[in-house]
């Protein structure tokens, strides 16, 4: 199997659209490694919809959605790897990124669905307090929040020890996520 090199490694999450994909069949809940979980996924699984994924937290009108947790049912739609496959190039020209081409092509055959918006969050959107209250303020932990993603900087880890990208981004230590970080 053919997969895209380089920094882009996003792209490779559409491989969970192969077929066979080893030997999962139904509902399949894709979760990226840099999340922690701070209560039951349980309801993931029961959430109407065949797929669902993240509503983005940055640009809330647009309908592309976060690939950190997205349940999709295995082996469904083989179709959308083999399409990027052919036609790579094309794709990234159309789209910025995998989240952007798994959100078009699930909308094109009616199958998007977003998760209820607190149930995962980004932790620099939902958890940071704002320039300049960050300086001075931990991280409030959300409130019925089942997933905090941590995309980019700074990552868990950094976050429990308060550690930061820049000035407006910077993080006071983060304990509780010790808690759910194991």
């Amino acid at each position: 199997m053919y997969l895209p090199e380089g920094r882009e490694r996003g792209w490779r999450k559409l491989s969970t659209f192969t077929a066979p994909l080893a030997d999962l069949s139904g509902p399949t809940l894709f979760l990226d490694l840099d999340l922690v979980i701070l209560d039951s996924i349980d309801c993931f699984f029961d959430y109407p919809g065949e797929f669902c994924i993240i509503k983005d937290w940055a640009k809330p009108w647009r309908k592309t959605g976060n690939s950190s947790v997205y349940r999709f049912e295995a082996n469904a739609h083989p179709e959308i790897f083999a399409h990027f496959l052919a036609n790579i190039e094309q794709v990234k020209r159309e789209v910025r990124n995998e989240q952007e081409y798994l959100t078009r092509e699930m909308h094109q055959c009616g199958r998007l669905n977003y998760w209820p918006r607190e149930w995962c969050v980004s932790f620099k959107h939902s958890c940071l307090p704002l320039f300049p209250l960050n300086l001075f303020l931990a991280p409030k932990k959300p409130v019925n929040t089942k997933v905090i993603v941590f995309h980019g900087v700074p990552n868990p880890k950094q976050a429990m020890a308060g550690q930061g990208k820049n000035f407006f981004r910077q993080v006071k230590p983060t304990p509780w996520i010790a808690d759910y970080w194991r």
